[in-house]
């Protein structure tokens, strides 16, 4: 189905659904509260998931050189860091990805060895002598903030306002939905990790967020008119 078929599809069963909800209550912060009757939650066919915790490694990509190491015939990465310090962990193993698109080296792993005037130096396992010295490649690094804990949601499960502010509906009880903001730290895949949102183990909506959002908004439309 078109994309455009899909909201015109989207937009007609938000229509529909106006009529089968049950309740609409407006919280006094900056969250909503949705009470929707069975038949329209199952129409909707909303899913949801719990909020979950997980450590997360974040990487940074940097441009760096293979070289000759100063102890040998050894081959090596160097990787100019200077006035980023702050941003990667050191010690650490990262992965070498090959720039040029007829290169014949695959990804590998290089171990960190030095650090020296601005830049960090890796040992390169260097099979089947796939890297040269001068040539260049991308070197992924990990954050300096490597393993922190964060809460992490399905990204499905938000939607963006107008304002480009972030949401998610918790689903605390049978047939309710309460929309909340949330700040994400970074998106990876189909996850959001996030720096604030619902405790560890709230249900949120996966899918028919949207959906709740629509009616929500409409319904608030309709009351702000008769009134």
């Amino acid at each position: 189905m078109r994309r455009r078929n899909r909201w015109v599809v989207v937009l007609l069963l938000t229509a529909s659904l106006q009529l089968s909800v049950c309740q609409l209550t407006v919280d006094a912060t900056d969250t909503n509260r949705i009470t929707l009757n069975l038949k329209t939650a199952k129409v909707i066919g909303i899913k949801t998931t719990p909020v979950t915790e997980t450590t997360i490694s974040r990487k940074q990509i940097f441009g760096g050189e293979v070289i000759t190491l100063p102890l040998g015939a050894e081959i090596g990465v160097r990787v100019g860091i200077k006035g980023r310090e702050h941003l990667v962990s050191k010690n650490q193993t990262v992965n070498v990805v090959p720039i040029a698109q007829n290169s014949d080296a695959p990804n590998t792993e290089a171990q960190a060895v030095n650090i020296e005037d601005g830049a960090l130096y890796y040992s390169l396992k260097n099979r089947n002598h796939s890297f040269k010295p001068g040539q260049r490649v991308l070197v992924e690094v990990s954050q300096q903030d490597d393993g922190i804990q964060r809460k992490v949601i399905p990204y499905a499960s938000v939607i963006y306002d107008e304002y480009g502010k972030t949401w998610i509906y918790t689903n605390p009880e049978p047939l309710v939905f309460i929309r909340q903001q949330v700040t994400i730290d970074h998106i990876d895949g189909d996850l959001a990790a996030l720096l604030k949102g619902p405790d560890t183990g709230t249900d949120v909506v996966t899918f028919g967020a949207s959906m709740l959002s629509n009616i929500e908004f409409e319904n608030k439309n309709q009351h702000s008119l008769e009134d």
